[in-house]
C-alpha cells in the first residue's frame, strides 16, 4: 500500500467512526470543507497531508517512518509516559492512520527511540509536538529539529546539520553566514536572479530538463547574479529534494 493509499484508508476509517472530517481539516489548518475549493473534503485532506510531508522533519536518512500497529502502540506508550491516561491516549491513534501524526524510528545513543511529530495543530496535543520516546527507559522528551545551530544578534545564522542534503549537489562554502531576506529586499534580489538565469538560458547554457539552482539560495542572502553561486540540477532533484530541504530549514527557524 502506497503512502497516499494508506492516508486515504485512514481518512475513510476516521470518517466512518466520527461521521465527519472536520477535525482533521482543522488540524491541518484547512479550516473547513469550504477551504478545499472544488475538491472533496477527503481529497483535500490527502493533498494537505502530502503538502505538509514535503516540509516534515522526519524524512531524514537516519529515521524510518512507520505506520500500523507499531506506530499506534508507540504513540500510546509515549502519551501515557507523558501523563495521558491510556483511554485518552488511544483516541489519538486515528491521527496516525490519517497521516496527521507521523511516527518514526531513530537510533539515539545506541538505543532505538520513537519520534512523534504532528503535521497539524491537534486539539489537546500541542504540548507534545516533536516528542521522543525511549521504550527501553520509558523516558519521554521533546526533541528539536532545528538545523540552524548558531544564531547571531543581527538575525543571521550558520548551519552545521546537513542531514538529508543531496550528496550530488554542492553545499554552500564552509563558514557561510546566512540571512533570510523578505519583503522588497527579497523581491528585488529574486528579480535580479531571474534576469541572470534568463540570460543563461538564452545563451544555451542550461541543458534540457535542468533548472538553475543558487547554491546559497537568494532567500538566504546568496548572490543572485554570481555564476559561482549557480549550478544546473535535474528538474526532479531541484523540485523534490533541494527546494523542500531549504523550506524545512526556513520552518525550523520559525520554531
Amino acid at each position: 500500500m502506497s503512502p497516499k493509499q494508506a492516508i486515504e484508508a485512514g481518512l475513510a476509517e476516521y470518517i466512518r467512526k466520527e461521521g465527519s472530517i472536520g477535525v482533521v481539516l482543522n488540524a491541518l489548518g484547512v479550516g473547513s470543507v469550504a477551504g478545499c475549493s472544488a475538491v472533496s473534503a477527503g481529497a483535500c485532506a490527502v493533498l494537505a497531508i502530502g503538502a505538509a510531508a514535503s516540509v516534515n522533519q522526519l524524512y531524514g536518512d537516519v529515521q524510518q517512518v512507520i505506520t500500523g500497529k507499531e506506530a499506534k502502540s508507540a504513540l500510546v506508550q509515549a502519551l501515557v509516559a507523558f501523563g495521558y491516561n491510556e483511554t485518552d491516549a488511544s483516541r489519538y491513534q486515528d491521527y496516525v492512520d490519517t497521516g496527521v501524526l507521523v511516527i518514526s524510528v531513530a537510533v539515539v545513543g545506541g538505543q532505538q527511540v520513537y519520534r512523534i511529530a504532528s503535521r497539524g495543530n491537534i486539539p489537546g496535543l500541542g504540548q507534545v509536538k516533536n516528542v521522543e520516546f525511549n521504550p527501553t527507559t520509558g523516558q519521554v522528551t521533546n526533541f528539536s529539529t532545528n538545523r540552524a545551530t548558531t544564531q547571531y544578534a543581527d538575525g543571521s545564522f550558520s548551519v552545521s546539520d546537513w542531514t538529508g542534503y543531496p550528496a550530488s549537489v554542492p553545499r554552500p562554502p564552509v563558514g557561510t553566514v546566512y540571512r533570510l531576506l523578505s519583503g522588497t529586499e527579497y523581491a528585488e534580489a529574486r528579480k535580479l536572479a531571474n534576469s541572470a538565469n534568463a540570460q543563461l538560458r538564452r545563451q544555451g547554457g542550461v541543458p534540457v530538463g535542468y533548472e538553475i539552482h543558487e547554491i546559497v539560495p537568494v532567500k538566504y542572502g546568496g548572490s543572485p547574479t554570481d555564476p559561482a553561486n549557480k549550478v544546473y540540477l535535474p528538474r526532479a532533484t531541484h523540485r523534490s529534494e533541494m527546494t523542500p530541504w531549504w523550506n524545512r530549514l526556513q520552518m525550523d527557524l520559525k520554531r
